[in-house]
């Protein structure tokens, strides 16, 4: 079977449907690193280059998400639609916040700078339950 996107086909892959399930049977938004250590245990010549590989691939194929938070390593989930994290400050996890996003706000923004805007990403900052 071949994973298509953007007219680009890649063979499937042992590895890459483990790493597809790993980060689907997670909410902690794991790092390549994190995603590295857990898939050696299967595959010992895995290379931490391959990991990032095959995460790009499943990013640009659309199952996966990137997230990026300033000054933090990209981490990666499974949840497709538009959501807000909440990024502990003292242990560093993120969390999905259960709230829709405001769309709203992209028109109001709109309103005052005349721009068009395509999407807006809120991160909230704080102590996660187990920090508190």
């Amino acid at each position: 079977m071949l994973y298509s996107y953007h007219h680009v086909n890649y063979k499937r892959s042992s590895l890459r449907d483990n790493l597809l399930a790993i980060v689907q049977g997670t909410n902690t938004h794991p790092t390549a690193q994190e995603l590295y250590e857990l898939l050696r245990n299967h595959y010992p010549g895995v290379g931490l280059a391959t990991v990032y590989r095959n995460l790009k691939i499943l990013v640009e194929q659309g199952f996966i998400v990137k997230v990026e938070i300033k000054g933090s390593s990209e981490r990666f989930e499974a949840r497709l639609d538009r959501h807000y994290h909440l990024i502990c400050e003292s242990c560093g996890s993120i969390s999905d916040i259960p709230l829709q996003v405001d769309q709203d706000l992209d028109s109001r923004v709109e309103e005052v700078t005349g721009c068009r805007v395509i999407k807006h990403e809120i991160q909230f900052f704080g102590l996660c339950k187990n920090c508190r």
